[in-house]
């Protein structure tokens, strides 16, 4: 079980944080319920390579630019269709904050992609790389539903709760700020193409 630890159980006690300018990674204060041994001997490179954690680093960061793409996905739909924009902001802040009981659908990489294969004739993929990126595929599939103006009867609610619930999901588990990405995408003035 302790080669499948995931990312935070990896870098504890450290955390690593992403932004516009780049990483940082930060120290918590040590647990008194934990039983790990805390030191300043070492370098944080080799405590990060010690834990074999750039696998997980590279998923978080491709996670991490999807949920930002979302969210931009999602404030172009509610600046097409401005009625939608409390409903998505509400569903995107109850899943950043995981205020609700329910997990979103998109967020279950296994059962995504197992599903995807199944409607595809797939087989499943045989490593954890080609399953991401299958869910990765399956996620810009659904996104597409989303990504243009939705044509005349044909309501997209669904596909838009659908994604800003995974948005505000996976902005908390990749520590995005999508909320606050969406409501600047909605109220950021669009830049102008130059002709």
């Amino acid at each position: 079980m302790y080669s499948d630890r995931p990312q935070i159980c990896r870098t504890y006690p450290l955390a690593r944080r992403r932004g516009s300018d780049g990483e940082i990674i930060l120290r918590y204060s040590g647990l008194t319920v934990s039983t790990g041994v805390y030191g300043r001997q070492g370098t944080v490179s080799d405590f990060l390579k010690a834990h074999e954690v750039e696998d997980f680093f590279a998923a978080s960061d491709r996670y991490f630019d999807l949920a930002l793409r979302i969210a931009a996905i999602l404030a172009a739909a509610a600046q097409r269709e401005p009625f939608r924009f409390a409903t998505i902001r509400n569903i995107i802040e109850a899943r950043c904050q995981f205020q609700t009981a329910t997990i979103p659908s998109l967020i279950d990489v296994d059962r995504v992609v197992s599903d995807y294969c199944r409607e595809r004739q797939l087989e499943f993929p045989a490593n954890l790389a080609e399953e991401l990126a299958l869910h990765m595929q399956a996620v810009e599939e659904r996104l597409a539903i989303i990504s243009a103006p939705t044509a005349d009867g044909v309501d997209a609610s669904d596909a838009l709760d659908e994604m800003a619930a995974f948005a505000g999901a996976l902005g908390a588990a990749a520590e995005a700020r999508v909320l606050l990405a969406f409501v600047d995408g909605v109220f950021r003035p669009r830049e102008s193409k130059a002709t």
